[in-house]
């Protein structure tokens, strides 16, 4: 048997598993769909449960194309979505919104109204992050979530 890795993929609309052999070559790989909830015009969300089940369900499937083989698995690999942001509770570990996605909008006038009338922060994330002030990165959905959600 030969060693191989197992990397898992989370995508804006599916959830993808692959296991690699470490020449590079595909020995098994599963995609499941991850529909994408817009309850709001511009709003993107993810149920967590979904994006869990989902990856659950694409790890057993390379798993079982992996037979036997599965037990020679010695490393594995995750890649994201990035800027989508979740949040959980501490003592629970359970979700307590939706993931936002990075494609999501609902703090792009937020963001626009903070540039206009503040303008030296809009400057000061640019300076230490190297990043515009977008509603693409987490700190303004973050905020959303602080400012939207009770008890967080």
């Amino acid at each position: 048997m030969t060693r191989s890795l197992l990397a898992l993929d989370q995508g804006s609309t599916s959830s993808r598993a692959m296991v690699f052999d470490l020449q590079g070559r595909i020995l098994a790989q599963a995609q499941v769909m991850l529909p994408i909830n817009s309850p709001r015009s511009g709003w993107m969300e993810d149920s967590p449960r979904k994006i869990i089940d989902s990856q659950l369900s694409a790890v057993r499937q390379v798993l079982t194309q992996m037979g036997t083989a599965r037990r020679e698995i010695c490393a594995l690999g995750i890649a994201n979505q990035r800027s989508t942001i979740l949040l959980w509770e501490r003592k629970t570990g359970r979700p307590v919104a939706p993931a936002i996605s990075w494609q999501d909008l609902r703090t792009a006038e937020w963001c626009r109204a903070l540039a206009r009338t503040q303008g030296k922060s809009a400057a000061l994330i640019r300076r230490k992050t190297g990043l515009p002030l977008t509603p693409y990165y987490a700190a303004s959905k973050l905020t959303w979530l602080l400012r939207h959600i009770p008890g967080v």
